[in-house]
């Protein structure tokens, strides 16, 4: 079983490979920032779904490959968490994660 913050490293690893860039965490809007909302978490802040009619995160997972279930899915990457029906409290721990992971990743380019 992996922890929080592991699953959230696996998901800006992926983002990082995928849009090619170390600097999509600079994209993210730290305060409007919340995993529970399809438009204000990670992948909704990153991708636009509206024009397919999609919310940003689905459109997201779909363009990453992770719109499925299991050791590839969003939940494995961080963006959502495991199961349904998770608490306020689980939302909450995973949106500081993915908050603590962006500004020690910016913290780290402004010092080198």
């Amino acid at each position: 079983m992996t922890t929080m913050t592991e699953r959230v490293e696996a998901g800006a690893a992926l983002l990082d490979k995928r849009l090619g860039t170390r600097t999509w965490d600079k994209r993210i809007d730290l305060d409007a920032l919340n995993l529970g909302s399809s438009c204000n978490c990670v992948l909704g802040q990153l991708y636009d779904g509206e024009a397919d009619g999609e919310s940003g995160y689905v459109h997201g997972q779909r363009v990453l490959g992770i719109d499925g279930f299991g050791p590839a899915g969003p939940a494995e990457h961080g963006f959502t968490v495991p199961g349904f029906g998770s608490s306020a409290a689980t939302w909450g721990a995973l949106t500081r994660t993915w908050r603590q992971l962006i500004r020690e990743r910016i913290a780290a380019r402004k010092r080198s």
